[in-house]
């Protein structure tokens, strides 16, 4: 662990108050209390885990299974419960180096004494470090964790809380020199903790975490790779041990991987995490910027691949701004039986470049995803390829099921699709704010729609602002339910939603121009397996229409005995609409070989009211007011 005036100590606290005894004593007990209740409401909470959340410090576990860590200058020993011991942190030495290389020359070093440095080259690059000198040891000597000296003794390095840093390894982190070995030999070393302390690491070769049980501390670290870099694989940094071993339990908090080369076009994955479990990324930095000498640099900013479960990625930061052909912000990859569990929660997407910003893809299973309160800017304004769809969930898959799309912010500015659900059993979009701008011109966009193989597909309590100058096929389309939502259309449309189980409590405002024939709500080319239930909507019509229109379009289907409800809906407008025939209800060439009914009850359709019509049906249709 790094101590004394530049090591880890310091940078773990310097943004920290100084604390009395008691303030520590009533600060922790506060927060055991605390985990005393949490833990009694939710199963599996990790101790270490909710120390390091709520103190931002790095915690180790002792034999005894009490827990240490420090904070501001004591040294905090605990069990779950209670306090165990609160004490200044104070370690006397008996010699001080200003660099391994003087303490490793040393000559009248003798076993049992406890020596510090003051960095590892020096007390410019950090690493400062206390070693305990021994006779003998086990050791790799590595000239790291273990030292042999010019006088035959052996310095290993002096731990405290399960904590070191990749500065203590050997790494600069001066943005010059390559700290790609040093870092990769500190993530995968004996310790749990591995702090970051510099500002900028640069990296030659990929990075990669392939031992259990690592937190690995940021501090608001870079790591940066550029023209040096040298590919062998398509990642950067990999959490991955082998294909037929699972990783478990690594946590990244604080860091930044920051993508500076200029050269690669192939498409390459920043943060790649395969055969994992347990996996925490939070308040972390992924970005590739813009380079406007190439745009071609495909880079995907995360891939979850293979098998995956228990991800949580929480309050990070991803950047793709490279305006090119490909590369997404996360893969979510279908895997394996069991693949799925993931939070991605409060991060902020920045992205210009084609392809899905979030995509669930793949042959195989993805289960319990939940994509909750982060904020996407998507913007293709300046890329040469336009992105169709920005979002999709369960593309070419097996089998995806109970997905949540909840209390984000999106603004898309993209080709036409922006969310596509295709092969999904369940997901919920609700409490969404979508700001979102169609830039194709060609007809067939749907903003939000799927292929016609997903089920119970909720849309509910989203604000929409929609803007486009294409002839939109559809608005919406297969979704189950879609209830109390506040939606703006702005954009041609010939449909504006397509069979939807239950259609309720929604206020739309229609801005755009209309073409005749254009549908409101519509169920085309199907057989029907259930009841239609439209009731308590707001149609609003800003504009006056030029052509006909139909509220109802029911065509080239079969009722098939299942009945239709349309009730206690409104249509407003402040304009004459009586130049053109406006239908209410229109039956066009129905399939049924019995006669069949709808059912309107208490509605207010102002312009559309008693206007029914029918066109080549097979059978008898009509409407009954209940």
């Amino acid at each position: 662990m790094l101590l004394g005036n530049n090591g880890l100590i310091n940078k773990t606290i310097e943004s920290k108050e100084s604390y009395s005894k008691g303030e520590i004593k009533e600060k922790v007990s506060l927060l055991l209390n605390e985990y005393t209740i949490e833990s009694t409401t939710k199963n599996d909470i990790d101790f270490e885990k909710f120390l390091r959340k709520n103190l931002k410090v790095c915690v180790g576990k002792n034999p005894d299974n009490t827990y240490s860590f420090l904070l501001d200058k004591y040294q905090i020993t605990t069990t779950k419960n209670e306090i165990i011991s609160i004490e200044k942190f104070n370690l006397v030495v008996d010699q001080n180096f200003s660099s391994v290389k003087d303490m490793k020359s040393a000559q009248n070093l003798l076993s049992g004494q406890l020596v510090k440095t003051d960095g590892y080259y020096n007390s410019k690059y950090g690493g400062s470090a206390y070693y305990d000198i021994l006779d003998t040891t086990e050791l790799e000597i590595d000239d790291k964790e273990c030292i042999k000296l010019d006088n035959g003794k052996y310095a290993v390095i002096h731990v405290i809380n399960d904590t070191i840093s990749v500065n203590q390894f050997g790494a600069y982190g001066d943005g010059i020199h390559d700290d790609s070995l040093a870092i990769n030999k500190a993530i995968n070393s004996s310790f749990s903790n591995i702090s970051f302390e510099s500002s900028q690491y640069k990296i030659s070769s990929m990075i990669e975490i392939n031992t259990d049980n690592k937190f690995m501390f940021g501090n608001d670290s870079e790591i940066f790779y550029d023209d040096d870099f040298i590919f062998v694989d398509d990642f950067i940094v990999r959490i991955y041990k082998s294909s037929d071993q699972i990783i478990k339990n690594i946590s990244i908090d604080g860091l930044k991987i920051i993508n500076k080369n200029s050269t690669r076009t192939a498409e390459h994955l920043m943060l790649k995490i395969i055969n994992a479990e347990n996996i925490d990324v939070t308040n972390c930095k992924i970005e590739a910027f813009t380079d406007e000498n190439n745009k071609n640099r495909c880079v995907t900013n995360m891939d979850l691949r293979e098998y995956w479960k228990n991800i949580n990625i929480d309050g990070c930061e991803f950047i793709n701004t490279t305006l090119a052909p490909a590369g997404g912000t996360i893969w979510i990859r279908a895997g394996k039986n069991g693949t799925g569990n993931l939070n991605f929660t409060n991060n902020k997407i920045k992205k210009s470049s084609h392809d899905e910003t979030i995509g669930i893809f793949g042959a195989g299973v993805v289960n319990n995803v939940s994509i909750s309160n982060n904020t996407i800017d998507f913007d293709d304004t300046n890329v040469e390829i336009k992105s169709n769809p920005v979002m999709c969930f369960g593309l070419q898959s097996t089998n995806v099921e109970n997905i949540e799309f909840s209390n984000n912010n999106v603004k898309a500015i993209a080709g036409g699709t922006f969310m596509l659900v295709d092969k999904v059993d369940t997901m919920i979009i609700k409490g969404n704010k979508f700001d979102l701008t169609a830039l194709s011109s060609a007809v067939g966009t749907v903003y939000f729609g799927g292929t016609g193989q997903s089920s119970n597909i909720i849309f509910e309590n989203n604000n929409v602002n929609l803007i486009g100058n294409n002839s939109t096929s559809e608005v919406f389309g297969d979704l189950t339910e879609m209830n109390n939502n506040n939606i703006n259309v702005n954009t041609p449309f010939i449909i504006f939603i397509e069979k939807c189980n239950k259609l309720y409590n929604n206020t739309i405002n229609f801005n755009n121009e209309f073409e005749q024939y254009d549908n409101i709500f519509a169920i085309k080319r199907t057989t029907l397996d259930n009841d239609i239930d439209v009731s308590n909507n707001r149609f609003i019509f800003n504009t006056k229409l030029t052509e006909s229109t139909r509220l109802i379009n029911i065509y080239e289907s079969y009722l098939n005995n299942f009945r239709v409800t349309i009730s206690n809906n409104e249509v407003l407008s402040d304009y004459d609409q009586s130049a053109c025939k406006q239908f209410a209800v229109y039956f066009q060439g129905m399939k049924d070989t019995s006669p069949q009914k709808i059912y309107m009850k208490n509605n207010s359709l102002g312009f559309y009211s008693n206007n029914i019509g029918m066109y080549d049906n097979l059978s008898d249709y009509s409407v009954a007011e209940e």
